[in-house]
């Protein structure tokens, strides 16, 4: 019997293609990754603050999120890419990014004291 090489077919092909152009993510109509959200940047600036209070600005960097929340006490900040805050003792701040593929949290300290 007589053996023929197997050929990935052109829908293969495409996909091994375009897996290896983007890295390994896997898109829908070449632009839309089937993965969970990325969170390449979370900071506080300042990071700390004296016990006098004062402000200090939380910014984020976020990828393929459709909606954004930031712990504790704000809430919805989809859209946003910063927010002020005003704490009046050492706060660990949360976002989370969510999309239909799942959730990434990061986590920031500002620390208020002495």
């Amino acid at each position: 019997m007589k053996r023929h090489p197997v050929l990935p077919s052109r829908r293969a092909l495409a996909l091994w293609v375009g897996l290896c152009a983007c890295g390994g993510g896997i898109y829908v109509d070449g632009n839309v990754p089937l993965t969970v959200p990325s969170i390449t940047a979370f900071t506080a600036v300042p990071a700390a603050l004296d016990a006098g209070g004062g402000t200090s600005t939380l910014s984020w960097t976020v990828l393929y999120a459709d909606s954004l929340s930031l712990q504790p006490g704000v809430g919805n900040v989809t859209g946003l890419t910063s927010w002020h805050v005003a704490p009046t003792a050492t706060t660990a701040y949360t976002l989370t990014a969510y999309n239909a593929y799942g959730s990434k949290s990061a986590t920031v300290t500002l620390t208020v004291g002495p």
